[in-house]
């Protein structure tokens, strides 16, 4: 499953999205003691949010991601996750987004270089 480019349909919000953090070797990086987790998410060459701050959560259950898989994960397999509701994709476009959450209460912004890729495509 690729984490770094997420492409749906329009008008299809019923799968997660996830992000996985990975270190310098590839491996996940431990998300145990994130806090206040947030996505946001703009238009590729826009300007206002079309998600600003929304909840997000470190995964630590069973989800179906936007690839039709379902996964059960828990923090240490480092993935971030964001559950689109109807209002964040019923627009056509590319897109951007990142996460943010806190660690030791300090603030966190992934990806650090580079953003998440957001394709939502217009539905037949």
């Amino acid at each position: 499953m690729n984490y770094a480019r997420i492409c749906q349909t329009v008008g299809s919000y019923g799968h997660a999205w996830g992000v996985q953090l990975l270190d310098e070797a590839g491996k996940p990086v431990p998300l145990n003691g994130v806090s206040n987790v947030k996505f946001s998410m703009k238009l590729r060459n826009g300007t206002v949010r079309k998600v600003d701050n929304a909840d997000g959560l470190v995964a630590n259950g069973t989800y179906t991601f936007e690839d039709g898989s379902s996964q059960t994960l828990g923090p240490t397999d480092g993935i971030l996750i964001y559950q689109p509701v109807a209002a964040d994709v019923d627009t056509e476009g590319d897109y951007i987004g990142q996460f943010t959450y806190d660690l030791a209460g300090k603030p966190v912004i992934k990806p650090g270089c580079g953003y998440v890729e957001i394709e939502l495509q217009a539905a037949v």
